[in-house]
């Protein structure tokens, strides 16, 4: 553990302190549940408003009708083609009530339980989260003649998993550029990536080990298929 300013946090005994890890086996298992369990989730609701919408509707007109109005939505509001950071606070509470929204909550936590929060870029407004092990991406071309090569930082494979659930949406762009000291007589000079970011709950190397969004998503989904079971019933009835 680290003090606010990266220092080593340290006991009573003058030991850094430590938090308990996570096995690799309870990993595996967690995030392998939470990936089958939307599965299923969302393929059991998209069947259900399926039925909803033929409960309702009275031709295949207005079944054809119906079908892009409500899939489009879960599409633009799932939380994955428009990340979080890039939804205003007001299309993000709209969200929230989407099934979409709550079966990739589902997924984002299966893809970064266990993980450990990886640097920030510092110079960009919506944090950027880069490969947890540094790993840079090579670029080489051709000059002249010579072969030059140039390393750059390359993004998680989960960034989006990361921007919707450990930054702080209603803040984001709330950060002062870090910055390095120069040399004498020189300015200081911004730095490329941080550990931290005010607008970002998690420093560099805190383990993910939250599922209370998935609990959030999971109670969200039942409430979803009980409302259709429901609606479906009352419009069947109504068929008759």
């Amino acid at each position: 553990m680290t003090n606010a300013d990266f220092s080593p946090a340290m006991d009573e005994n003058r030991r850094q302190k430590t938090l308990p890890g996570i096995g690799v086996w309870e990993v595996v298992g967690v995030s392998l549940g939470l990936k089958i369990g939307a599965f299923l989730c969302v393929a059991v609701i998209g069947v259900g408003i399926g039925l909803v919408i033929s409960a309702l509707v009275r031709s295949t007109t207005q079944a054809v009708m119906w079908v892009p109005l409500v899939l489009i939505p879960q599409i633009l509001f799932g939380g994955f083609v428009i990340s979080m950071p890039e939804m205003s606070g007001r299309v993000r509470q709209v969200a929230q009530f989407f099934p979409s929204f709550s079966g990739q909550r589902l997924i984002d936590v299966s893809h970064l339980y266990g993980r450990r929060a990886p640097k920030l870029t510092n110079q960009t407004k919506t944090p950027t989260f880069l490969t947890s092990d540094g790993e840079k991406e090579t670029v080489e071309w051709q000059r002249d003649g010579n072969t030059i090569s140039q390393d750059f930082e390359s993004p998680s494979e989960v960034n989006i998993s990361w921007q919707n659930l450990a930054v702080r949406h209603e803040a984001i762009g709330h950060h002062e550029h870090a910055t390095d000291d120069g040399y004498e007589g020189s300015s200081p000079t911004k730095r490329e990536t941080v550990e931290s970011r005010e607008d970002v709950k998690y420093q560099q190397g805190t383990v993910y080990q939250y599922l209370y969004p998935a609990g959030v998503a999971a109670s969200t989904l039942g409430i979803w298929l009980a409302i259709g079971f429901m609606i479906m019933q009352v419009g069947l009835r109504l068929k008759k």
